[in-house]
């Protein structure tokens, strides 16, 4: 796949995904079946991108939203804040396919954060330089499997 225009505009969502690597961390937004970014996760799954450690409030449910990449093996971690009510996550869980890690509702949002980006080349291929900047530790509440 070609690196995307300066513009950041993608034809589609499977051209927006390009630089998913297997073992990439995706952080997604919205809550349960709300506010997901389905063209994205149905573009991940037909892609059968691996080994992703999902960051969000929760992974979908019943083989929709997120759990879709449950169902279809793709997931290795799941680090979010409501973890309940979800029988894909649940099975993967007990099987020890998946490793989640509860946070708390206010530390999601900060999970996987980078220090700020003073500057970025990315556009014209160049690469990204980082300003001095503080990183927030995560709180887990607990993790599974127990270390």
């Amino acid at each position: 796949m070609s690196a995307p225009t300066s513009k950041k505009i993608f034809p589609d969502a499977t051209a927006a995904l390009f630089d998913v690597f297997d073992g990439a961390r995706v952080m997604s937004g919205g809550f349960g079946l709300c506010g997901n970014a389905e063209h994205c996760i149905r573009a991940l799954v037909e892609r059968g991108t691996r080994n992703l450690t999902i960051i969000s409030n929760n992974c979908g449910n019943a083989g929709k939203g997120l759990a879709a990449l449950l169902q279809t093996g793709q997931v290795r971690k799941v680090i979010g804040s409501f973890i309940g009510g979800n029988p894909d996550l649940q099975e993967r869980m007990l099987k020890g396919d998946v490793e989640v890690e509860l946070v708390p509702q206010d530390g999601i949002g900060t999970t996987g954060r980078t220090p700020r980006r003073r500057s970025t080349n990315a556009e014209s291929g160049g690469a990204a330089t980082a300003a001095p900047g503080r990183l927030r530790a995560r709180r887990s509440i607990c993790t599974w499997p127990p270390r």
